[in-house]
């Protein structure tokens, strides 16, 4: 059978309400309904659950992806909402490129260049036979 659109809004409210009371595991969650199949008749809803614990913790970061998993299961079994996929499992994001990266920029060099280029360029056209 399908699930009625109030009981999917009602799972919505409840996994931001169970994110927003764990806030020891969570910084916050994303909850997007990223395509629907009209010939099945559902609708998948993607969550994506920002962990509070470092990637090098772990153990802690599971245990909190596990008693996510285990607040949906039962909130989806005594909603009688069925899981038609299976979740993905909890991964980390790649290291970001370089041309993606926060930096702060370098100053610009004003057009005469940092202190003691001029004496340089000068040296180097006399070097070359040219005058500076």
């Amino acid at each position: 059978t399908m699930t009625p659109s109030a009981k999917m809004a009602e799972l919505v409210d409840s996994v931001k309400m169970y994110v927003a009371e764990k806030e020891s595991d969570w910084v916050g969650v994303d909850l997007l309904y990223s395509s629907m199949v009209h010939t099945d008749g559902y609708i998948n809803l993607d969550i994506w659950a920002t962990c509070k614990h470092q990637a090098s913790d772990t153990m802690l970061a599971y245990y909190a992806k596990s008693n996510l998993i285990l607040f949906l299961h039962t909130y989806m079994q005594s909603a009688s909402i069925d899981f038609i996929k299976p979740i993905l499992p909890c991964t980390t994001l790649p290291e970001l490129p370089v041309s993606m990266r926060k930096y702060e920029q370098p100053p610009l060099a004003s057009p005469a260049g940092p202190p003691g280029d001029a004496a340089n360029l000068s040296d180097i056209s006399r070097s070359s036979g040219r005058r500076g």
